[in-house]
Order: structure tokens, then sequence, then C-alpha cells
């Protein structure tokens, strides 16, 4: 009984830590987006530019 109360409360904090995990994961490729996008942007914008001009 002792053991599987234990697997339940490490299984408990194991889901918790891979939350932190997504999270910080998610954060950092929001954080990337954010920086890149107006770079992105303004590739797409050229590329749009340069085709209208055929």
């Amino acid at each position: 009984m002792k053991l599987l109360i234990s697997f339940l409360k490490n299984k408990g904090q194991t889901t918790v830590e891979y939350s932190l995990m997504l999270l910080l994961v998610f954060l950092a490729a929001v954080g990337a987006i954010s920086l890149l996008g107006t770079g992105v942007q303004e590739i797409y914008n050229d590329i749009i530019n340069r085709g209208q001009e055929l």
C-alpha cells in the first residue's frame, strides 16, 4: 500500500514537472517567433513585391 501511495505521489510530481517543461518550451518558441517575426514578414513582403513586378 505504501508503494502505491508513493507511486501516485511521484506520478503527480512528474506530471507537474513535464507541464513546467512544456510551458518553458512554449514560452521559448513564442519568444523566438516574436523576435524573428518582423524579419520573416519583411522577407515575405519582399518576395510578394518581386512577384508582382514580373
